[in-house]
């Protein structure tokens, strides 16, 4: 079913996003990571980048580099998220605050609007 399909994911490196890229993975599909660290996974069919999910333009280069490379683009998991947990969210700064809501929401919007014209 997953087998030789190409998904793009966001959030590579740890958490959700490394889970889902490695479940993939053993379904023995094409990944493509996304994420502001270096990859975590070192696999045959796993490809990284690294960028900046929040900046608009490098977002829409590493798709363009993503959509010369391949022919098809089968699905996207958009799992890049932050969380300020050395505090409650009432003591973050403004700063804090716009840069969790850039990571956890803007991306996906983001991310998703780029897919969808793949």
């Amino acid at each position: 079913m997953f087998s030789d399909k190409i998904y793009i994911i966001s959030g590579t490196s740890s958490g959700i996003g490394k889970a889902c890229a490695q479940g993939l993975l053993n379904s023995d599909s094409i990944v493509i990571g996304l994420d502001k660290n270096l990859a975590s996974l070192s696999h045959d069919r796993y490809f990284h980048y690294v960028i900046d999910i929040v900046d608009e333009e490098v977002v829409a280069n590493t798709i363009g580099d993503i959509t010369s490379k391949y022919s098809r683009i089968e699905g996207l998991v958009n799992c890049a998220g932050i969380y300020a947990r050395s505090k409650p969210f009432y003591e973050l700064s403004s700063n804090e605050w716009n840069s969790a809501i850039a990571v956890n929401l803007t991306s996906i919007f983001t991310l998703s609007n780029m897919f969808q014209s793949i």
